[in-house]
């Protein structure tokens, strides 16, 4: 697996990302998901990760079954480009309504790119919402 979160203290942002953070300090928006038809970017393929498991961060899930995968992406969360090549499982709770997944990164680890649910976060990450899932006592209901 390979997190980018950028810029960080190892990486200068380049000009695609800077437009990112002046969206952000426009308040355009907390956050956006980059295409798949725009993706990979430069810094997906000048950084090695996998361009091929960059899938707008898409899910699936089942209602047999409280694990949800959520695939990897490209983003912008908070001013930050930041990118996951791989799948993440999250699992939900049973019997739960409106379970948010999110995807951020920790401003304190550089290259740390969180997909998780709530309590996956240090109070001080930066996240946007991905999904909401309610589930039963065996899966996703909704």
């Amino acid at each position: 697996m390979t997190d980018i979160v950028n810029p960080s203290r190892s990486r200068v942002a380049d000009s695609f990302l800077t437009a990112g953070a002046i969206a952000y300090a426009a308040n355009v928006t907390d956050g956006f998901i980059i295409p798949s038809s725009e993706s990979p970017t430069d810094l997906v393929t000048d950084e090695g990760l996998t361009t091929g498991n960059l899938n707008e961060f898409s899910e699936s899930s089942s209602s047999s079954s409280l694990d949800v995968d959520i695939d990897g992406g490209e983003a912008i969360v908070f001013g930050s480009y930041l990118a996951r090549d791989t799948v993440t499982t999250v699992t939900l709770q049973s019997s739960t309504n409106d379970q948010v997944v999110y995807l951020g990164w920790n401003i304190d680890n550089p290259d740390t790119a969180i997909v998780g649910l709530d309590g996956d976060f240090p109070s001080n990450a930066k996240r946007i919402e991905l999904y909401s899932y309610d589930t039963d006592g065996s899966g996703v209901t909704n």
